[in-house]
Parts: C-alpha cells; structure tokens; sequence
C-alpha cells in the first residue's frame, strides 16, 4: 500500500498548487492535513521497516495510523477555520473526515493482512 498512499499524497500535492494557484488559499491551507494519514503509512512501510530494518508489532503500526487519524481530524478542524461558508467547511470536514477514516481502516486492514491475523479475527 506505500505505493497506493505516495499517489494519494501526490494527489494531494497537485490539489494545492491548483488552489493555490487560483488564488485559493484558504482550500489550500485547509486540504494539507489530509495528507498525514498516507504519510504516516509510507513512514512507517519505508523508513522505519525497509530503511532502518526495525520490525514493527502489529500493534504498533495500528497505533502509528491511529494517532495519524487523531492529529489529522484535529488539524483539519484547525485549518477548515480558514474556510468563509459554513456550509462549505461542514461538508468539507464530513467529507475529509469519512476519507481519513475509510483509508485509515484499510491501511489497518492491510496490517492484519500482512502479519495473516485478518482471518483469525473474521472468523
């Protein structure tokens, strides 16, 4: 899945500079954050497993994306301040919020995939 979250940021990144280049710079600001989640699965897939060869517990990578979550939900609500519609930042957040979440569960799912205890728990 490293793969699959460098695109996301890759995404991400192009979103910005089109905001940012159409002078909008609040949507800017507000969509970095959305960013951490995917970052922290290529941090931890790529840096820590593959570069500095440390054997992650499951546990613990489940805990790295779930603190990814936490700070990404609370940064977003942060920087959707920045935001001028209400309307737009509540749906902005709602929407953020579901995609944090939905890819945080299958990076999780990942995980369990890889270290074969996804079958034991769907059992």
């Amino acid at each position: 899945m490293v793969v699959e979250c460098i695109v996301i940021i890759g995404v991400f990144v192009l979103m910005d500079v089109i905001f940012l280049r159409t002078h909008h710079k609040a949507w800017a600001l507000a969509l970095l954050p959305l960013g951490i989640v995917p970052l922290a699965n290529v941090i931890l897939e790529v840096v820590v497993k593959t570069l500095l060869h440390i054997e992650v517990p499951v546990f613990g990578g489940i805990l790295v994306l779930t603190v990814a979550v936490a700070v990404e939900a609370t940064l977003l609500g942060f920087c959707s301040s920045l935001i001028e519609s209400k309307r737009s930042k509540a749906s902005f957040i709602s929407i953020s919020n579901t995609f944090n979440i939905a890819l945080a569960i299958i990076l999780i799912l990942n995980i369990l995939e890889k270290a074969d205890m996804l079958s034991t728990i769907m059992v």
